[in-house]
């Protein structure tokens, strides 16, 4: 199948979390024999922005994946291509956070309209689900958060993503535990910085991650560690803690921590712990990205 992949951050120019999930989408798709092309709104820091006007040729498929990303930039793509793809052609429409239905960034409204503090996005967003041969979601919650917001009815053929990471990286190294509690993410007050300092200000507590906060953090803050060191502390701490304000999409770090041995301290705003699976089998994580493919294809068979 030939597809055109329309992602408003280029998935292998950008590190997120977002881009980490669309990475292992592309590169199986690839694997499974799928001619898949990539169209990005910005390309990474060197060639910082592509033209809104683009002009893909002809797929069997697209995929429009967070699309509205980034929206404090102001910036988007043409919007003639999008009601074409959206009108004309075949697509799927991948969600990694909320993005496609919020015009700001971390949803303030938390999923609730009646709070929104902006022009709302979802009347733009009804028709991008509606007319879509799958939408996918992130998690379970994820997906019951944006139902409310646009409607079941304009959801047809949801698939929920299971968490896309090598259980090969994540596994417990059994090392001495000798950290009690241990965060990994942008540390924000959307994030739960605030309920970290309720509950831990006085603990052995490490924070690994960009402070977004302004202040001085409690514990012990790292600013940065490679992807691929994150295993060797996860494997140190006793308890991994995620507390969010916002109803988290998935929260990739809190598997990543599960399927090394972390005990969680979370609370009922995580998307990853909202699963019909165990989090910490690492078969159905490896299985993640073919069970993502076979779900996709079957669904694009009934289009």
């Amino acid at each position: 199948m030939k597809i055109n992949f329309l992602s408003f951050l280029h998935p292998f120019r950008y590190g997120g979390g977002g881009e980490m999930v669309l990475r292992a989408v592309i590169e199986r798709a690839r694997q499974r024999g799928h001619d898949v092309r990539i169209f990005a709104r910005r390309s990474g820091k060197l060639s910082r922005l592509i033209a809104p006007r683009m002009h893909p040729p002809p797929a069997d498929l697209y995929f429009l994946t967070d699309l509205f990303n980034c929206p404090e930039q102001g910036l988007a793509f043409d919007r003639s291509l999008l009601e074409r793809v959206i009108t004309h052609e075949r697509y799927v429409h991948f969600d990694n956070s909320y993005v496609d239905v919020c015009r700001r960034p971390a949803l303030p409204c938390g999923g609730d309209r009646s709070r929104c503090q902006d022009e709302c996005a979802v009347d733009r967003a009804r028709d991008l689900y509606r007319r879509s041969l799958a939408n996918v979601f992130v998690s379970p919650l994820h997906h019951r958060v944006i139902a409310g917001l646009v409607g079941d009815d304009a959801i047809p053929n949801p698939v929920i993503a299971r968490p896309f990471l090598d259980p090969t990286l994540f596994y417990d190294r059994r090392q001495p535990r000798d950290i009690d509690y241990l965060y990994v993410g942008v540390i924000a007050k959307y994030k739960g910085y605030e309920n970290l300092k309720r509950r831990f200000a006085n603990e052995n507590i490490v924070l690994i991650g960009k402070n977004a906060t302004g202040e001085k953090l409690i514990g012990r803050h790292i600013p940065h560690v490679p992807h691929e060191q994150l295993p060797l502390y996860y494997s140190r701490a006793k308890h991994f803690v995620h507390l969010p304000e916002w109803p988290e999409p998935q929260g990739r770090c809190v598997v990543e921590a599960a399927l090394c041995g972390c005990k969680l301290v979370t609370n009922e705003k995580v998307g990853a712990t909202t699963f019909d699976f165990d989090i910490t089998d690492p078969q159905i994580i490896a299985d993640a990205p073919d069970h993502f493919w076979r779900e996709i294809e079957r669904c694009c068979e009934l289009g």
